[in-house]
């Protein structure tokens, strides 16, 4: 081993046992171990999300750098890319443009935490995938007018009629679409790097989800025809694919939409009952689940709020899913994602700046 090859191994030996001796990580360790145990070895079956379930053990083996991690990332993402058509992630209802944004980012990150090209091929051709089968047209909405892909499902062998189908802005689907087509815009070994209709694609979708919130109060609604039903969830979501996105682009027009997003949330930080959630069903004053305080946790960190007491609740409910009905997803799943978003250790651990 050369001289810089094992310095580079002792500054990441040092930050890993470093990272390990903090108690919430320690925490984290012990639900990740017992993630990897009920996994039992094998992929998680999953019909609509399948890479979904590789974001824990991505997340543990970006921290604990410990190969059995990595080895069951893979197991799932391969399982993934395994229910794919040519590129495309047939699910019973065919091929939406949800299922392939998420197969594209999450392949991404794979690709980035695992240092494996094959995840950033499969991402490319999802893309190229997506592009192919599912159209893009101009929409309008709140006066303003941007070429975005299709809503609802899409049959591959038999494309819908023109006049069948429809391009309804819903926040956090053009979001992560954005995400996406950003993340291989900007990567050199992608196929997209720099291209120009990639680029597009960003802002456009990026742009159309921004155009339905409401700037007096932050409030991020589902969709276009949903425009009075903020759903804390899909917002958080939504706000979470605008940070990372900014995070890239560096545009001044998106920055009044994300802090916003922060002066809205910001006021929503009580663990136990500040969700408000309108999709699948309204609830009222609900807890805040694992996935939607790790969406938010971005852009707190972008907006400077503190999250202190936030991250003490949420740290302290860890340990069982028994205040958490129906949310087993106590075990950390974004912390990767923080990771390559530059969100520092020490802020979305300990509320730090």
């Amino acid at each position: 081993m050369n001289s810089a090859a094992a310095a580079g191994l002792m500054v990441l030996t040092f930050v890993a046992s470093q990272a390990l001796a903090n108690p919430r990580v320690e925490l984290a360790k012990k639900l990740w171990e017992e993630k990897l145990a009920a996994s039992g070895g094998k992929p998680v079956a999953a019909d609509h999300y399948p890479t979904e379930e590789a974001l824990v053990f991505l997340s543990a083996y970006d921290f604990t750098r410990e190969p059995k991690y990595a080895d069951q990332a893979t197991r799932q993402l391969e399982y993934s890319h395994g229910r794919e058509q040519k590129g495309l992630l047939i699910t019973p209802h065919q091929v939406t443009r949800d299922y392939q944004a998420r197969q594209i980012y999450n392949f991404y990150l794979g690709y980035r935490v695992l240092a494996d090209a094959r995840f950033l091929r499969w991402a490319d051709d999802c893309a190229r995938a997506m592009l192919k089968t599912i159209p893009r047209a101009k929409h309008t909405m709140a006066g303003e007018t941007h070429t975005l892909f299709a809503a609802g499902y899409i049959d591959p062998a038999k494309p819908p009629a023109a006049d069948a189908i429809g391009y309804a802005i819903d926040v956090n689907q053009n979001a992560e679409i954005a995400l996406a087509f950003t993340l291989l815009y900007h990567d050199p070994a992608s196929a997209f790097f720099l291209d120009p209709l990639a680029r597009e694609i960003a802002y456009e979708e990026l742009l159309a989800s921004m155009s339905l919130q409401n700037m007096k109060t932050g409030e991020i609604p589902l969709t276009d025809y949903l425009l009075d039903q903020p759903d804390t969830l899909y917002g958080s979501y939504g706000a979470f694919s605008w940070v990372a996105c900014q995070t890239f682009w560096r545009d001044e027009r998106f920055d009044p939409h994300i802090r916003a997003a922060g002066k809205w949330l910001a006021t929503k930080m009580n663990l136990a009952k500040d969700s408000q959630r309108f999709y699948p069903s309204k609830i009222d004053s609900t807890f805040i689940s694992y996935s939607e305080a790790g969406f938010r946790m971005p852009l707190y960190w972008y907006c400077d709020v503190d999250a202190g007491k936030l991250l003490d609740a949420l740290f302290a409910r860890m340990p069982t899913t028994q205040a958490t009905a129906g949310d087993a997803g106590n075990a950390p799943s974004m912390w990767a994602w923080y990771d390559l978003l530059g969100v520092p250790r020490s802020y979305y651990l300990d509320g730090k700046r």
